[in-house]
């Protein structure tokens, strides 16, 4: 179906059989970086291992229940792999405009952009701001298995209050980002100089919780948003370790492979959400708190190397966007996005008192976004990033292969239909 829609990409559009609303899209881009393989994807070298897929199928069975999922593949470096996945499949059955509920593989509206994340007719850039809608945690983030009730309630001001409470529990397994913070959490405990990689690892989440608020304020063009999320989940690894033996000739290293298990939760993540849309211009700013805590147990049976680890680690970030529809068919965007490994060390010292260049406690990211609608449903993107820091390089890449002060380009063309 994938190439099919490409060879017909300029008059491609949605279909309906048998009562089914068939909709999609396939897109692929090109990433290029002055350092870092920036997200763990080939892109120093330049790489196209950046391309996504989709086809979902919605109906209405009754008046008040619709039924819907999509299945999606991507490529995103060593993810993915072109796998097809259910990424979401739900049952929404609504009452009236107050009450609805949604059950089953439910789309998480973490933000206001989480929840269309992947649909790159909704926005002008081809990444959105990485401080916050990091594509290593969408695993994470996209969506949950379990249900929600939710509602749309007039305040008494003129707006509307748009809510969301859900609970259930979501596939961690093959999440990088929580990998990359094991991997960070254990390396705090360890002498400087050592090296930790993961081995195999399997990860179940318990559950997870939060609420979503937003609220359409009287002033037709400012829209607000609040969103909460807390998750409780286990790990079980193989650490692999070497750790210098004298501090001062690291090529001497005690190498070894140990188990381990962790307690791995997100005790709270919020996003606080701004919007302003006037005519062509749209005007976005939003910020995340979120608190992890990695509690690990493991027996290296050297003495002084301790054998638990209990790592609080507050991360911190935002971002300010502003797009502009020049023209039916072109836009222009930019923001400028911070991101903070830990909101208690926003200068690096800790890093650098393990011999580690300070910038890796932050990732501050001027983004520049071109977008022209071919057609309706194709369209092609260019994008530029002037980046200080990398907070948000995959941890275990760090190894000193790259400088403070880097870019990353970016070309992207999607179909829709």
């Amino acid at each position: 179906m994938g190439l099919a829609t490409l060879c017909c990409g300029g008059t491609a559009s949605a279909f309906e059989f048998s009562g089914v609303d068939v909709h999609g899209f396939l897109s692929q881009g090109y990433l290029k970086s002055t350092e870092f393989d920036f997200l763990g994807i080939p892109t120093k070298e330049g790489t196209f291992a950046y391309n996504e897929a989709a086809v979902n199928f919605s109906g209405q069975l009754s008046e008040k229940l619709r039924l819907g999922l999509q299945l999606f593949a991507r490529d995103f470096g060593s993810e993915g792999n072109h796998d097809v996945r259910l990424d979401w499949a739900v049952g929404d059955y609504r009452w009236n405009d107050r009450l609805g509920i949604r059950f089953g593989k439910v789309k998480m509206s973490m933000g206001f952009y989480n929840q269309g994340r992947d649909v790159d007719m909704l926005r002008t850039c081809i990444l959105l701001p990485q401080s916050i809608y990091y594509e290593r945690m969408r695993d994470m983030v996209n969506a949950y298995l379990g249900g929600e009730i939710y509602g749309v309630v007039e305040d008494p001001f003129g707006g509307s209050l748009e809510y969301e409470l859900f609970g259930g529990t979501m596939d961690i397994d093959e999440a990088a980002a929580f990998k990359d913070f094991l991997v960070r959490g254990a390396l705090n405990a360890m002498p400087a100089g050592s090296i930790i990689t993961l081995g195999d690892t399997t990860a179940e989440c318990r559950y997870l919780v939060g609420g979503i608020l937003r609220w359409c304020t009287p002033l037709e063009s400012l829209r607000l948003g609040f969103s909460i999320l807390h998750c409780d989940s286990t790990v079980k690894t193989n650490l692999i370790t070497s750790i210098p033996l004298i501090q001062q000739l690291p090529i001497l290293q005690l190498t070894s492979q140990v188990p381990s298990q962790s307690d791995y939760k997100i005790q709270y993540m919020c996003v606080m959400s701004a919007e302003v849309t006037r005519k062509d211009l749209t005007v976005v700013g939003e910020v995340m708190i979120r608190e992890n805590r990695l509690q690990s147990a493991f027996d290296l049976g050297i003495p002084g190397v301790p054998s638990t680890v209990d790592v609080v680690q507050k991360y911190m970030a935002l971002y300010g966007q502003v797009c502009y529809r020049v023209s039916d068919r072109f836009e222009l965007g930019t923001y400028y996005s911070i991101g903070y490994a830990d909101a208690n060390d926003k200068d690096g010292d800790s890093y650098a008192a393990r011999g580690e260049p300070r910038y890796y406690a932050w990732q501050k990211d001027l983004a520049l976004s071109l977008r022209f609608d071919i057609t309706p449903h194709w369209l092609v993107k260019a994008e530029a990033h002037w980046i200080d820091g990398a907070a948000l390089v995959k941890s275990i890449d760090y190894l000193d292969d790259g400088k403070r002060y880097w870019g990353l380009f970016g070309v992207k063309t999607t179909i829709n239909f």
